[in-house]
């Protein structure tokens, strides 16, 4: 009995040493992160211009994910000093694992006690946010994109943030008038940062409203009918923008650039990636988070929660997988969006994965107290390596990546301080790891943007 305890009392800190390699892997990527590609065009389109003109300009002219275009303006884009953009771009990301954490723990602390009657502590709640916020991470279809493409993140990483918050909020008994307004900013968030998460989430919310509706008619339903307006009035603002009729037009005008059949080594790219092996491993964390609740509490599992838990994590996916591609043949000509589209489906997914190795490891019966703690060791042991190996190669890829980009802008500004006319010869910038890579071979965006934002005219060349 005390050599399970002891071995209990090892994999919880393994878990949490692992929760906090994560998240310092968070942070430094955040705080090594530099504007690339269509990050350096809105710090170009926000000089000179306050917040309602630079959203205005993208809503007439990019689309209409208005809010995501003003958290864009707020975090990172006005910033006259171009080597200051990088603090504010880490304060950004700081923020969002905060918010992030903060909803996935209240998430977990509310739905164990709702499914199992077990208060979990609050150094297990944070643990397993993170953890899960780890495992959304790898199986993120391409998470460089959707995480770390910075001005992407608003659009696709953000709509998850605020939607997890929005919910946990709508789990709290007593809503206070702050808590409504809370859930407001969080659903027109989710509704106009960007349009498929408006579908999926809407969808899944008016089936919440009538399941409910038809099961328990004297319920009142006031955060989840405010939640609902929120998003929708917030989507038709987004839909109604001249931008969405700007972007389809071109999309119409370049159809041959974009349009090309999708084979199958294109979906097994997708689906076969390394990384999701690394996100099955953290999703089994929760095996022994579901081994701890049985060992807590002698109350049967509420069997109906876990029944329409799984369905709406079913629907998610099934909804999230199907509504880009159905968006796609309707609005932009058979064009299929890009991988990150698909990134609620991958929150989905681990949700999924997490919830699923919770409730088996509250099931499993055919091993011993003995043998569960070994599993339980051997698990977070795995974890703790894989997490670590990560933090391990990618601070030595992110950290050098940026000192590099900071010594090539610091060269182009010595450049034109010396009044540079001949062509600038540059080196192609080192592998960035799983940070969004300057690319200055880029005709299109990069050397152009980033000229105009230093205030450049020399040729930039690239040693072949």
């Amino acid at each position: 009995m005390k050599q399970n305890k002891a071995i209990n009392f090892i994999s919880n800190y393994l878990l949490f040493f692992s929760a906090f390699a994560f998240v310092l892997f968070f942070l430094i990527l955040s705080y090594y992160n530099r504007p690339t590609y269509d990050d350096l065009g809105n710090i170009y389109y926000a000089k000179g211009k306050n917040i309602f003109e630079y959203v205005k300009l993208f809503y007439d002219q990019y689309g209409g994910r208005w809010t995501s275009w003003a958290y864009i303006y707020i975090a990172f884009a006005a910033r006259e000093n171009f080597q200051s953009i990088p603090v504010s771009v880490f304060i950004y990301y700081a923020i969002t694992l905060f918010i992030f954490i903060y909803a996935a723990k209240e998430i977990i602390r509310i739905g164990a006690y709702k499914l199992f009657q077990v208060e979990l502590d609050k150094k297990t709640t944070i643990t397993f946010s993170i953890l899960f916020i780890a495992c959304f991470y790898f199986f993120t279809f391409n998470n460089i994109e959707a995480w770390w493409y910075i001005c992407s993140s608003f659009h696709y990483l953000q709509g998850i943030v605020f939607l997890l918050l929005g919910i946990a909020i709508l789990l709290k008994r007593n809503l206070k008038i702050r808590d409504h307004f809370l859930i407001a900013i969080s659903f027109i968030y989710v509704g106009s940062g960007y349009e498929m998460y408006a579908l999926i989430v809407g969808a899944l919310l008016f089936s919440c409203i009538a399941y409910l509706y038809v099961k328990s008619k004297n319920t009142s339903f006031k955060g989840l009918t405010i939640a609902f307006v929120a998003l929708m009035v917030s989507t038709v603002v987004s839909v109604i923008a001249p931008g969405n009729a700007e972007r389809r037009s071109y999309f119409k005008e370049n159809i041959a650039e974009y349009l090309h059949p999708v084979t199958f080594h294109d979906i097994s790219e997708i689906l076969i990636q390394k990384k999701f092996l690394i996100a099955f491993i953290l999703s089994a964390a929760w095996l022994i988070l579901g081994m701890k609740l049985k060992n807590s509490t002698a109350v049967l599992l509420n069997k109906k929660y876990v029944k329409n838990i799984f369905i709406l994590s079913i629907s998610s996916i099934l909804l999230s997988i199907l509504i880009p591609y159905a968006f796609a043949i309707v609005f932009t000509y058979g064009i299929i969006p890009p991988t990150r589209a698909w990134t609620f489906t991958s929150f989905a997914f681990a949700f999924f994965s997490c919830f699923s190795f919770l409730i088996i490891g509250y099931n499993i019966s055919f091993l011993n107290q003995s043998l569960r703690s070994l599993l339980a060791l051997l698990v977070s042991a795995c974890i703790l390596l894989l997490l670590t190996s990560n933090l391990y190669y990618q601070y030595n890829y992110a950290s050098n990546y940026s000192k590099k980009y900071d010594q090539l802008i610091n060269s182009f500004l010595e450049a034109k301080k010396n009044k540079q006319i001949a062509p600038f010869y540059m080196e192609n910038l080192p592998d960035s790891g799983m940070l969004m890579q300057l690319n200055m071979n880029d005709p299109t965006s990069n050397p152009i943007y980033l000229k105009k934002i230093l205030g450049i005219d020399f040729e930039i060349i690239v040693k072949q």
